[in-house]
C-alpha cells in the first residue's frame, strides 16, 4: 500500500498525452489547446459604438444642453458614408462604426427630440465616450488564446471571433467502462433480493462527458467470473485508450481484476492506496508496441496515445467516486494535455466536529458553502452518512473534507482542507 501522493506521482509519471490534432471548433469544448490562437485583424477593426444613440463631436456637447442637427443614421454592419461636422450628429446603433468627424456617442436616453431632424443633448460627453477604439480588444497577430488553455464556451467564442474554424488541441481519449459484480443489474431493471442497481457506470459516464470525453464504450455488467472479465477487458483495451473498471479489485476470493490485468500483459504500477474510502484501487499500463501486446491491433490513427491505461476502482459507489475524483480525473486530464491536474484544495472553517483519521488519508463527504466570517468558506460533514455504499449521502455532498493520515479529531471552528466535487466532477476548468 502506498500513500495518495505517491500514487499520484506514479500515475503522472506513467501517463503520456496524445499527440495534438486539428479539430473543428464545434468539437473542442472541454479540450486543451496545443497551439496559439491569434487575431487575424484588429478587434474591433474600427471605432465602434457601444450604445444606441448619436455620434457627435465632443467639443459640440461640452456645454450641454445643446441642440444638434441630425444628418441621418449609421446602422451596424454598414460602412459609414456620413461626415459629422460642427453642430451635427448622426444616429448610431450599438456595434456600428463611428462616422468620420465624430469622436463620442451620446446615449439615446440622454437626448430628446427638438423638432424635425434635430435633437437636444442633455448630458455632456467627453471624447471616446461610449466608443470602443479600434484594436482595443486585440491587435492583428496578438495571441488571444495560449497553448495549454482549457476551452470553455467563452474561449471558443474568442476563437470564433478571430476566424478560427479549426484548433490544434489534445484530443480526448477513448474510454471503456466495465462494471463487475454478480450483485449488479442495469439501473433500469428491478433488482432481485440480493442485487443492487449499477450506479457507478452512469456516474463515470457523466463525469467523462463533462470533461469533454465523447468516445465512451460501455462494456456492460460483468459477472465475477475470471474468464468473463478477461474477455471483456481484453476487448475494451483493444478499442480504447483508457479502461475504467469498478469492482473485483480487492483481495477477496471473487476479486479477479488484478490477476486478469496482469495476465493480459498490463504492468501494474500500484495496487491499493492508503485512502479511505477507495483504498483498493489499481493502476496499470499496457504498451501498444509488439505483436503480442494487448491493444496492439492495427490502428490507422497514429495520434492515439502510445499506451493504454487501466484504472480499477472499488465497487461501492462512494469509493469509486472518490477514486475517480482523486485519481481517475487526473489520469484523463493528463491525457488531455491539461497543465493543472492535481486536485486543488481550498481552506474552509469546519462547522461540525469530524472524527480522527488513523492510518489513512480520509475523505469525508461534506457540504461546502460561502461564509463571510472565514475566508469565504464553511464546510460540514453530510449528516446521516452511513459509509462507502451510501450513494444518497454522496448525492447530498458537494465537497470532500481531506483528513491527513494520522490526523486527530477535527474540532468545530478549526480550519481544514477541502476538495470541491463541483470542480472535480468535470475535471479542472
Amino acid at each position: 500500500m502506498i500513500t495518495y501522493e505517491q500514487a499520484l506521482d506514479v500515475l503522472l509519471s506513467q501517463t503520456v498525452p496524445a499527440d495534438p490534432a486539428r479539430l473543428p471548433l464545434a468539437d473542442c469544448l472541454g479540450l486543451t489547446l496545443a497551439g496559439s490562437v491569434t487575431a487575424d485583424r484588429d478587434c474591433p477593426p474600427f471605432d465602434r459604438a457601444m450604445m444606441d444613440g448619436y455620434a457627435v463631436r465632443s467639443a459640440d456637447v461640452a456645454a450641454a444642453p445643446v441642440e444638434l442637427a441630425v444628418l441621418g443614421d449609421q446602422p451596424a454592419g454598414a460602412a459609414p458614408t456620413l461626415v459629422v461636422g460642427p453642430g451635427q450628429a448622426v444616429g448610431i446603433s450599438t456595434g456600428a462604426p463611428l462616422p468620420e468627424g465624430a469622436d463620442a456617442v451620446v446615449r439615446v436616453e440622454n437626448t430628446e427630440s427638438a423638432g424635425e431632424c434635430r435633437i437636444r443633448v442633455r448630458v455632456a460627453a467627453a471624447a471616446g465616450a461610449n466608443v470602443a477604439a479600434a484594436g482595443v480588444d486585440a491587435i492583428r497577430g496578438q495571441t488571444v488564446l495560449a497553448p495549454g488553455t482549457l476551452l470553455t464556451p467563452a474561449r471558443l467564442a474568442a476563437a470564433a471571433a478571430v476566424g478560427a474554424a479549426q484548433l490544434w488541441v489534445y484530443p480526448a481519449p477513448r474510454v471503456g467502462l466495465l462494471a463487475t459484480g454478480d450483485e449488479l443489474v442495469h439501473h433500469t431493471l428491478s433488482p432481485g433480493v440480493a442485487q443492487v442497481r449499477d450506479s457507478t457506470g452512469p456516474m463515470l459516464e457523466a463525469a467523462l462527458r463533462r470533461m469533454g470525453v465523447a468516445a465512451i464504450e460501455r462494456g456492460g455488467l460483468c459477472r465475477d467470473v475470471e474468464a468473463d472479465i478477461r474477455g471483456r477487458l481484453a476487448g475494451l483495451l483493444e478499442r480504447n485508450d483508457v479502461v475504467l473498471v469498478t469492482g473485483g479489485v480487492s483481495v477477496g476470493g471473487h476479486d479477479h481484476v488484478p490477476g486478469v490485468v496482469a495476465g493480459l500483459g498490463g504492468q501494474v504500477r500500484f495496487h491499493r492506496v492508503a485512502i479511505k474510502p477507495g483504498g483498493p484501487v489499481l493502476f496499470a499500463t499496457a504498451d501498444r508496441s509488439g505483436p503480442g501486446t494487448v491493444g496492439a491491433a492495427t490502428d490507422p490513427d497514429p495520434r492515439r496515445p502510445r499506451r493504454r491505461y487501466v484504472l480499477a476502482l472499488p465497487g461501492n459507489p462512494v469509493s469509486s467516486s472518490v477514486g475517480w475524483l482523486m485519481l481517475g480525473s487526473v489520469l484523463v486530464g493528463r491525457l488531455m494535455g491539461r497543465g493543472q491536474v492535481r486536485p486543488p484544495r481550498i481552506l474552509a472553517m469546519c462547522g461540525r466536529e469530524v472524527g480522527p483519521a488513523p492510518g489513512r488519508m480520509t475523505l469525508v463527504p461534506a457540504r461546502l458553502r460561502p461564509d463571510d466570517k472565514f475566508a469565504g468558506w464553511r464546510v460540514e460533514p453530510v449528516e446521516e452518512y452511513t459509509g462507502s455504499a451510501d450513494v444518497f449521502g454522496l448525492a447530498r455532498a458537494n465537497a470532500l473534507i481531506v483528513r491527513p493520515a494520522g490526523a486527530d479529531r477535527l474540532a468545530r471552528g478549526a480550519v481544514c482542507e477541502v476538495v470541491s466535487l463541483e470542480t472535480m466532477m468535470g475535471g479542472l476548468m
